[in-house]
């Protein structure tokens, strides 16, 4: 598993909890999946290593 895809997977869980939780904690958990939104980008504009 790469490291892409276990972020990929934490999104959707964390989206999948806020849908059914408290307001208060559905605040949280879409701040949370906005910076492993954020990380996800991040990581595709790196460069290759050579």
């Amino acid at each position: 598993m790469t490291y892409e895809k276990f972020l990929e997977g934490r999104l959707q869980l964390i989206r999948d909890l806020a849908d059914k939780a408290d307001p208060f904690i559905r605040r949280r958990l879409i701040g949370l999946a906005d910076r492993y939104e954020r990380k996800m980008a991040g990581r595709s504009a790196l460069p290759l290593p050579r």
